[in-house]
Formats: C-alpha cells, sequence, structure tokens
C-alpha cells in the first residue's frame, strides 16, 4: 500500500505464472513485475523477470545424467536487450563434443528466434515453454534428451 502514486512507481511484483492463469502444473514459474505507470488505482506494469524455481530444477536432475547450461544475451527485434539462461537434461551422460553441439545449438536457435520477433511475442514464447519445445525439438537430434528449461530471463533494456 502507498499513500502516493508516485512511491508505486519502480516498486517490483512476485507472482507465479500459476495464480495468472489458474494451471497449478505450472506454480514453479515466478515472473517478476515492475511497475511502470499508475493512473488512479491501477498500475501498469511490465515484465522484468522470468525465472524457474531451482527445486524444480533439482529434483529432474539424477546420477549419470548431464545437465548443460547455456546462457546468452539476446536483442530483440525492438532493440530490447534479454540474458537468457537454458538448461538441457539428458537421459544417459554425454561426452564433451555432444555437450558443446548441444551448446551451440541452443545459443543459434534462441538467437534466430530473438532476433525476429518483438519483446512480448519472444516472452510468451518463453514463459508459456514453446520456445524451450521447439529447444527440444532441435537437441534431440544431437542426444538424447529428457526435459528442456529455459530457467531464467532477465531484461537487461
Amino acid at each position: 500500500p502507498a499513500e502516493k502514486e508516485k512511491n508505486v512507481l519502480g516498486r517490483t511484483v512476485k507472482v507465479n505464472l500459476g495464480e495468472i492463469t489458474g494451471e497449478r502444473q505450472k506454480r514453479h514459474i515466478t515472473l517478476k513485475f515492475k511497475i511502470i505507470d499508475v493512473k488512479g488505482q491501477q498500475a501498469f506494469t511490465e515484465i522484468s523477470k522470468h525465472e524457474i524455481n531451482p527445486g524444480y530444477i533439482t529434483r529432474m536432475v539424477r546420477r549419470r545424467t548431464s545437465k548443460v547450461e547455456s546462457v546468452q544475451i539476446v536483442q530483440t527485434k525492438d532493440n530490447r536487450k534479454l540474458k537468457i539462461k537454458t538448461i538441457a537434461l539428458s537421459q544417459n551422460k554425454l561426452n564433451k563434443r555432444q555437450e558443446t553441439a548441444i551448446r551451440k545449438q541452443i545459443a543459434k536457435s534462441i538467437e534466430e528466434n530473438a532476433q525476429g520477433k518483438d519483446f512480448s511475442p519472444l516472452i510468451q514464447l518463453i514463459v508459456f515453454g514453446v520456445l524451450a519445445s521447439k529447444l527440444f525439438k532441435d537437441l534431440r537430434k544431437i542426444a538424447l534428451l529428457k526435459r528442456v528449461e529455459i530457467a531464467k530471463t532477465t531484461v537487461l533494456e
């Protein structure tokens, strides 16, 4: 609660995706919104961060499997910068060549998607798992994978 509108500007609000969509399966995804404008009793927000609960990922990682992580900074069509962290979990142990190939394919695929889209549609693809499922289809040609998740997205500009 705030007495003046100017006190609300710049605050952040954390909400899990399950509360927004009503789907209980998406409770492990946390969204952070930043208040950018206030008109009367309404506060207008913009997404500033998307994150998957670390416990969710930890539960999927097992012995004799590999976890391949990739972090990259991409620029969208409308010149917004995003830092995207992707995790690929394999069904069995991968060799270094496979891990490198997976990282390269993740970087290439995310870069292509980011450059061709504006900020808002790209964030929707990331949050609802559409981009992760596209990545999974591309990466399963390289190695047997159990899951591909975009674990964290931060808006830099």
